[in-house]
């Protein structure tokens, strides 16, 4: 469910189920209930952006461009239109081991290890065009590409 899908529904309704992201998180505030606090934030994605009251319970607040999920939400009335007030959510977590993926590629790894060794390998002080030389001549090297593979393999 999108902002813009929430808006066209009317004050009073209740949802949940969508992931959104906080772009302004403004100062927490602790009404008479003692040990709940509320943030005031808003809520944005690709289809727009609409304000939020969230009830946090502990006094810790929420950072803009963190992504909460929403549990149980409702739409309320204030003074620019329509707010969204949230009482409960959660942070999302990855759940696919697909979405999301740190792990370069092969290739990538290997030609990243070939730069360090040939980097390693310069000497300060030197003239330049004989440590080029001399690097190019070492990144050409058969021997370079059995060092890359020991390393790569443990």
């Amino acid at each position: 469910m999108t902002i813009a899908d929430i808006l066209k529904y009317p004050v009073g309704y209740k949802f949940g189920g969508c992931e959104l992201e906080i772009k302004h998180a403004r100062k927490l505030r602790n009404p008479k209930d003692k040990g709940v606090w509320y943030q005031e934030v808003t809520l944005v994605d690709e289809t727009g952006e609409m304000p939020a009251d969230v009830k946090i319970g502990k006094r810790n607040p929420l950072r803009r461009t963190a992504e909460i999920h929403l549990i149980v939400a409702e739409i309320q009335r204030c003074e620019t239109g329509k707010k969204i007030y949230i009482d409960q959510f959660s942070f999302p977590t990855q759940s696919e081991p697909d979405e999301w993926n740190p792990l370069l590629a092969p290739t990538d790894v290997r030609s990243r290890v070939k730069c360090w060794l040939v980097a390693a390998n310069v000497e300060p002080g030197k003239n330049t065009d004989l440590v080029m030389t001399n690097l190019l001549a070492f990144a050409e090297h058969p021997m370079l590409e059995k060092v890359i593979d020991s390393i790569l393999k443990g």
